[in-house]
């Protein structure tokens, strides 16, 4: 277990308004720090005369009070007094530092290697899964086209699983054939879900040829 907190920067502490065009952003005065929270747990097995090993691990963590901006958009040119009377025009956008609670994360993965002796092949298998819980503030706009920001909790799920082949016939033929499959879903509370399929496959070989030929 290890537990960490983190100050806000001196930056998200002024309650000073800085602009950028459009664009309006202020410091929190009112912040507190975060707090993060994580676990490790590990485990590992191996077994010299077979050959083989086994691996497995489990991380989480769990952040209370995260920093992010909460956006204000005006549709009319207006006037914060509470900054020294400054006129926002219309169209502009004023985002504010505020704490959000429930930042989570949680990763696993568990793996096993061995030998495969008729082919002088090392199989490597590993599968994962991960959890990602993040609150945010997104910009949603509606069909008159006036935008406005609602709190979003998106939990994303992920999973992996990887297959590797990596081989020494001899010393002259060396290759290494894998493939990775990663799945990821996002459901959303404020925003559409969506869903991520993405397959890797790679080959590497090298050859001596005539003890005097490198081919790669």
């Amino acid at each position: 277990y290890n537990g960490q907190s983190r100050p806000p920067s001196l930056s998200d502490l002024q309650n000073v308004l800085t602009e950028n065009g459009t664009r309006y952003s202020v410091g929190n005065p009112d912040l507190k720090q975060s707090y993060t929270h994580e676990f490790r747990l590990h485990y590992n097995a191996s077994n010299p005369e077979k050959s083989t090993n086994f691996n497995t691990s489990v991380n989480a963590t769990l952040t209370q009070n995260s920093v992010a901006n909460q956006t204000t958009y005006f549709d009319r040119d207006t006037v914060l007094a509470e900054y020294n009377n400054i006129v926002i025009l219309k169209g502009s956008q004023l985002s504010k530092r505020v704490n959000l609670n429930g930042s989570a994360r949680l990763w696993s993965n568990v793996g096993y290697s061995f030998l495969f002796r008729p082919l002088k092949t090392r199989i490597n298998l590993d599968a994962g899964y991960s959890y990602n819980r993040t609150p945010s503030y997104q910009t949603v706009t509606d069909e008159n086209n006036n935008k406005s920001q609602l709190l979003n909790k998106a939990n994303i799920h992920g999973g992996s699983f990887n297959v590797r082949f990596v081989s020494a016939i001899s010393e002259n033929v060396d290759f290494t054939i894998g493939s990775r499959t990663n799945l990821s879903y996002a459901a959303n509370s404020a925003l559409s879900n969506s869903r991520t399929w993405r397959e890797t496959v790679t080959a590497d070989i090298s050859l001596v040829l005539l003890r005097r030929i490198s081919y790669n």
